[in-house]
């Protein structure tokens, strides 16, 4: 998704919930959650790396931040 397309869709959901203030409880999660993969997949095509590449690279972060955490 290019960057464009993505703020277009961004600044309406951000609209709607100018309207509707108790949809930001509702969809606060949803929001930083879709950043988030945005981010990730962003980082995946700059590193120019497969899905399973990537998924197997975020384990092994992952892994390794649970063992220092002991």
């Amino acid at each position: 998704m290019n960057s464009t397309k993505s703020n277009l869709i961004r600044n309406s959901r951000r609209s709607g919930l100018r309207q509707n203030p108790v949809a930001i409880i509702n969809n606060q999660v949803s929001i930083e959650e879709e950043r988030k993969y945005e981010m990730l997949g962003n980082l995946r095509i700059r590193l120019g790396k497969s899905k399973e590449e990537f998924n197997r690279i975020l384990e092994f972060y992952k892994h390794l931040l649970e063992n220092r955490a002991l």
